[in-house]
């Protein structure tokens, strides 16, 4: 189980020999658990989507949502910083109520994930940005181009791995198009 009423299931690794439908039940039982529990939202990874994994997943109820690409960036390799009317504001606690109003209106028309949209309350989702790595509030930033606030930014510091993570970037749906992601 994680924060935000989700959970993550690990693929069943059987012995070799074992019958598939072993895998098949276990992923049942899991996912019927999961729903007992009240969990919206369980993901599973699978590197192969040829593999009879995705065949079990389905038999228990998952649907195929998206294919994933981690990209990675260093710092040190940073291209010139441009000029820009992009500007950054911290979060804090007394700004939340219009924190989590912003990133609801980045999920309209998102082509994103959009088959995730209304599947949890946006605290829910909040909750699990939250529990992301470690949380710091000047690290989730409203964005603004000019006087208007265009989306957000948030990142979690993975702190003793010495990376960041890029944990959710939104733009509201007349904000896009404009190059301002990049």
């Amino acid at each position: 189980r994680q924060p935000g009423s989700t959970a993550i299931l690990w693929l069943p690794r059987l012995v070799a020999g074992t019958d598939e439908v072993v895998a098949d039940r276990l992923n049942c039982a899991v996912a019927a658990a999961l729903d007992i529990a009240g969990i919206r939202m369980t993901q599973a990874l699978v590197t192969d989507r040829q593999s009879n994994a995705v065949k079990s997943l389905q038999s228990a109820g998952f649907t195929y949502l998206a294919d994933l690409m981690y990209l990675s960036w260093e710092a040190a390799r940073a291209p010139a910083h441009e000029v820009s009317e992009i500007t950054f504001e911290p979060y804090s606690d007394a700004e939340h109520a219009r924190f989590v109003d912003l990133i609801e209106r980045t999920y309209d028309a998102t082509q994103d994930c959009a088959a995730m949209n209304g599947l949890r309350p946006m605290n829910e989702t909040t909750d699990g940005y939250r529990a992301t790595g470690i949380f710091r509030p000047e690290n989730w930033l409203f964005v603004r181009s000019g006087a208007e606030h265009v989306g957000v930014l948030l990142l979690a510091d993975h702190g003793t791995s010495e990376h960041w993570e890029l944990v959710y970037m939104g733009l509201v749906p007349a904000a896009r198009g404009k190059r301002i992601g990049a």
